[in-house]
């Protein structure tokens, strides 16, 4: 009876070693898919930021230039953020303090206003609403109703 038992616990010790070693490489895949993902994301992005004509169809004036280069950078920059908390890489206290650094200046504020609702449509899962709320949360808390985009937190 003695062996059964030490048995038993052993075999218990090893299907929980086993589980935790699975969701250890599930996430390991998860973050290097996503990886690969943003990697071409990134390399599509940076071409049409060198040349925005190729996404936008047409040769932009300059100030649409630079509009477009603006946001492209903003978003890639809050796809790392989600990337690192999706991955468990930030936390919500990290991703909230990068998230109120970035929004502290008024052209990224006003990239966020313009691409929000994409963001909000493509959230499918909980834990990227849960980002897109902290976003918005961070965005809120700067940019107060009452504000406009230029005038800061005040």
């Amino acid at each position: 009876m003695g062996s059964e038992v030490v048995s038993i616990a052993f075999s218990l010790v090893a299907l929980v070693a086993a589980a935790a070693s699975l969701t250890l490489q599930a996430r390991d895949v998860f973050a290097s898919r996503h990886q690969a993902i943003r990697s071409a994301q990134l390399e599509l992005v940076q071409m049409a930021i060198d040349n925005p004509a190729l996404y936008l169809g047409y040769e932009p004036t300059e100030q649409e230039r630079a509009t477009f280069q603006h946001r492209g950078y903003v978003n890639l920059f809050i796809k790392h953020i989600e990337l690192g908390y999706l991955t468990g890489t930030l936390g919500e206290p990290e991703t909230r303090t990068q998230m109120s650094e970035l929004f502290a200046n008024p052209g990224p504020r006003e990239a966020w206003a313009a691409m929000r609702s994409v963001w909000t449509a493509e959230a499918t899962s909980a834990a990227k609403r849960r980002f897109v709320h902290i976003v918005e949360d961070e965005y809120r808390l700067i940019a107060r109703p009452g504000l406009t985009d230029g005038d800061g937190p005040g």
